[in-house]
């Protein structure tokens, strides 16, 4: 495969790509409509840390961001940050502006973006997020879909606490008409609703948090109540208490306590008709001692689960412990880190990563047995690095398939619907290397190279899921008013599903780049070109589902 690298460099060189997941950008007051049909993994702009899993069953942070999901499904997992989960002591900050994003595209019409953000005061913070994309025919060949997502939050501090709240909410729906021959034939009445698809994620917090990290006792004691539910009808209540405690015995050593308990309603299918109602239960206890001095951060601890779902329980205690040792101050951070945790899925959450699944879809808790870290981080003079090498075993890893012989594996699945198997000793073996360079707020650009290899036991391949990765970004600003940013995404080879045959549907490795200029006008009005698949790549995410192909969008953006 080869790629005009003389065409990229001069192209990085004129813009930035949009893996930044929705940065703000251009005359600082507006945010990019980002590239929402390509898989595009973030990149970090800042210097890796310890990423020690915990659960955090959220499904996307503030500000609400569309954040086209990763290409190897990982359970929702966060990083255990090396500190106390307390609000920092109180600081003036400016004002964050508000802006009004909209404009058309080859495929998607409309796109549409409000951001409202006060700003932090002395007391009130507050702000909300509505997204909106639509097509008329766009997603995947032959069919129109609508995504709109909304975000609000709001806090008030008072000297001793804070009391905080958030709601997310998303709708999406999509009518495919890829199989419609194939539909009218089986199903000469009512094709369409076969292919037809709709669910709604909403997700509230509610909470009280003290303010000042330094005090003997820190507490975040939080609520979170979510829903999902789609057409059949298929809905999910899951009510979540969240208390997290911590302790400062000396001015270097804490005790954390990390809690969870959920409580589930849902329903599944084993037939077409009459859903069976069922409940689920979810228990997380995590106490931790955490060391902390000018070289070393630590933690070691021990975590309790109990997660039980869909008629199926694990128990599981795993060990807790991490480290990070700044070796060279500035220059070089090692750090490693020993884990494992049994994750509560959720349709809620299985929804985000592949909006194509079958209603008879199963979800079973998924226990990350182990996973073994290890990493070096570290920077100069505007130059960023880092590099991770980790193995990680995990009994009923969730993997999403779709087949042309729908009873493969003896699971009920529509041709076009995708079915989540369950390998039950998967093992995966990863290294991901990062660089990132910036120069006085003008350049920034960098650079992610991941490689995976998987081990399987139940299932032949590890479908969906390519075997590397490599992303280049590059933002310039060449004039005051003018903003720039090209990005290359470089997706190895990946085994898709079975054709009718037997054999294995292979996708080719393919090269993404997408370009985009951002031009202020006036003081309030700015205007954006994006161009996305710039060589017209063909290929797909999901199983019968195309992505689209050269993709251009304009529009305007209002700021206040």
């Amino acid at each position: 495969m080869k790629i005009p690298l003389i065409f990229i460099l001069l192209c990085t060189y004129y813009f930035w790509i949009f893996a930044q997941n929705n940065k703000v950008l251009g005359v600082q007051d507006s945010a990019t409509l980002e590239n929402d049909r390509i898989e595009a993994l973030s990149i970090n702009v800042e210097k890796p840390t310890t990423a020690t899993p915990t659960l955090d069953i959220s499904f996307n942070p503030q500000p609400l961001k569309y954040q086209p999901v990763e290409l190897v499904f990982k359970p929702p997992l966060a990083p255990l940050k090396l500190e106390s989960r307390t609000l920092p002591p109180f600081q003036w900050q400016p004002i964050q502006n508000n802006y009004i994003k909209a404009g058309f595209g080859l495929f998607l019409t409309p796109l549409l973006r409000i951001y409202l953000a006060k700003g932090r005061d002395k007391n009130w913070d507050y702000g909300a997020d509505i997204y909106l994309l639509a097509s008329a025919v766009g997603h995947a060949e032959q069919a129109n879909f609508v995504d709109h997502k909304t975000g609000l939050r709001g806090s008030y501090a008072l000297d001793d606490f804070t009391i905080y709240a958030k709601a997310q909410f998303q709708y999406y729906w999509f009518n495919t008409f890829g199989d419609s021959l194939l539909l009218k034939e089986l199903r000469p009445k009512n094709w369409q609703d076969s292919i037809r698809r709709y669910f709604t994620r909403l997700q509230v917090d509610l909470g009280i948090r003290s303010n000042e990290k330094k005090q003997t006792f820190f507490y975040d004691f939080g609520l979170r109540l979510a829903h999902y539910g789609e057409r059949f009808p298929l809905n999910e209540f899951h009510g979540s208490i969240l208390p997290q405690l911590g302790f400062q015995l000396t001015d270097n050593l804490n005790i954390l306590l990390g809690s969870q308990l959920t409580v589930s309603n849902f329903k599944r299918y084993q037939e077409y008709r009459n859903p069976i109602s069922e409940s689920g239960l979810f228990t997380d206890i995590t106490p931790t001692l955490e060391y902390r001095n000018q070289k070393i951060k630590g933690q070691a601890g021990l975590r309790f689960n109990y997660a039980k779902s869909d008629t199926v329980s694990q128990t599981g205690f795993y060990p807790i412990v991490q480290v990070q040792f700044e070796a060279l101050e500035k220059y070089l951070t090692l750090q490693a880190s020993f884990t494992g945790q049994t994750i509560y899925n959720q349709r809620f959450q299985f929804s985000a990563i592949n909006p194509y699944l079958s209603r008879f879809a199963r979800v079973l808790p998924t226990k990350e047995q182990f996973r073994i870290q290890g990493g070096v981080s570290g920077g100069v003079k505007g130059l960023s690095y880092g590099a991770e090498v980790y193995f990680r075993k995990i009994e009923n890893m969730p993997i999403f398939f779709s087949s042309e012989d729908t009873i493969y594996l003896k699971q009920r699945v529509k041709r076009g619907e995708f079915q989540v198997y369950y390998d039950k000793n998967f093992k995966e073996t990863g290294f991901i290397l990062q660089f990132n360079y910036s120069h006085k707020d003008k350049v920034q650009s960098g650079i992610k190279a991941e490689i995976r290899s998987f081990a399987l036991n139940t299932l032949p391949k590890n479908f969906q899921v390519p075997g590397f990765m490599i992303e280049t970004f590059c933002r310039f600003q060449l004039i005051p008013q003018l903003f720039s940013y090209a990005g290359l995404n470089i997706i190895g080879p990946r085994i898709m599903s079975f054709d009718k045959n037997g054999n294995f549907i292979e996708q080719n490795a393919f090269v993404d780049l997408n370009l985009e200029v951002d031009y202020q006008l006036l003081k309030r009005f700015s205007i954006f070109v994006l161009v996305n698949n710039l060589f017209n790549s063909a290929y797909y995410r999901w199983h019968f589902y195309r992505e689209r192909p050269f993709d251009l969008k304009a529009g305007v953006t209002f700021s206040f």
